[in-house]
Parts: structure tokens; sequence; C-alpha cells
């Protein structure tokens, strides 16, 4: 019994990489900014739900861990999926690199690790949605919060169900659209000179002086 338990650790990895070293072609299906606003919303979904951080953390702080944390942990695992994924150009992602180097058995268990990460992910971005509606609109019934997360649940699952083009040419759209509210802002600000950039230092939540705000107004005109 115990050798059965066992007998996955000597399973011999599977070889994903024989058809490719063949010299097979494969049909590239995604542009470069399909393949990018993917990416991006399988990781990101926009810069929605992050407001928290202003009142949580002191500005420089904030400013900070938006810099900080694509360098130390973004950008090691863009390098990482771009090398593996040219070595094993194949669908599956990290389904097929787990299981080419330790076997079926990891394969399946990153799979489902994988599934169940998609899954519990998914279910935020209707929640985020229904909080901006209620936000902007005022408390709503509950009927009414059901049936509009499950709307945002049924058409990201239709999308996802048709092909890959389609579903690379709604995220490059969606990206554009979720952007579009804090560009305006960006500009509404600074064309109201409302800019303060000593705030973007302070390392405490006191409230500047209005001297800084002052020479910074001045500064900026």
């Amino acid at each position: 019994m115990e050798d059965e338990d066992t007998d996955w650790l000597l399973e011999k990895p599977v070889d994903y990489t024989s058809s490719f070293t063949q010299g097979e072609s494969h049909v590239r299906s995604l542009g470069v900014f399909d393949l990018i606003a993917l990416s991006y919303f399988c990781v990101s979904g926009g810069p929605y739900a992050i407001e928290g951080i202003g009142s949580a953390a002191p500005p420089l702080f904030a400013i900070l861990s938006f810099i900080i944390i694509p360098i130390i942990w973004s950008a090691p695992l863009s390098l990482i999926t771009a090398e593996v994924a040219t070595m094993l150009p194949e669908d599956g992602g990290s389904v097929m690199w787990a299981t080419t180097a330790l076997g079926e058995h990891i394969g399946w268990i990153n799979a489902m690790c994988s599934w169940m990460i998609f899954l519990l992910d998914s279910a935020v971005y209707p929640t985020v949605i229904l909080a901006y509606i209620v936000e902007s609109t005022g408390e709503i019934h509950l009927v009414y919060k059901w049936m509009i997360t499950t709307a945002v649940v049924l058409l990201i699952g239709l999308i996802n169900l048709r092909s890959a083009n389609e579903a690379g040419a709604t995220a490059v759209v969606l990206g554009i659209v979720s952007y579009i509210p804090f560009i305006l802002l960006i500009i509404m600000v600074c064309v109201k000179k409302d800019v303060h950039p000593s705030i973007w230092f302070q390392t405490s939540f006191s409230p500047p002086s209005p001297d800084d705000l002052g020479s910074s107004s001045s500064s900026s005109s």
C-alpha cells in the first residue's frame, strides 16, 4: 500500500518538447496587444479597488509599493514565463511546464491549484463592480445585486467560451475603457493646477501645511 502511494514520485516526466524540436509550425492566433491585454486582466484587472491604500499608508509608502512590487515580483515572473513558454509553446501554460519537469501527478496538482485560484479570483470582479455601482447610485435591493453579479459572471463566461481572438479583442477594449476615468481625472487635476508634489513624499498621515501647498502651486504654475 505504501509503495502505491509513492509510485507517482517515480513517474517519468512527460516530454512535450519533441514536436517543437522537429520544426513543426504553429500558427499564432493572438496579436501582441491582445496577448498583453489578456495577460494584464489575468493578473490585475485594472487599477480598481486600490483606493484604500491612500488611507491605509502614507503617500510615499503607497507610491513606493506601486514601484517596488512590480520590480521584485512581476518582472522575475515575466522573465520566467517568457523563457519557459518559449521552450514549451504548448497550450496549458504552467500545467504543461510542471508535467514536463515533474510528471503527470504534479501536473494534475498544478492544474487543480490553478483552477481554484482562477475560480476564487473570478469571484472578486463582480463584487468590485457591484461595489462601484452601489457607491454611485446608493444602496439597491438584494435581488438586483444578485442580478448584476450574475450578469457579469455570465458575460465574462460567454466571452471566454468564444475564440481566443474575440477574448483578446474584448480584453483590449475593456483595458482602454477601464483606464478612461483615471486619464480624465489626471487631465482635470492638471488643468486645475491642483497638483501638490510635496504631498507625495509624506511619510506620515499629517496633512501638508498651507505654506507647502502654496509653494507647490506656485512652482507648478
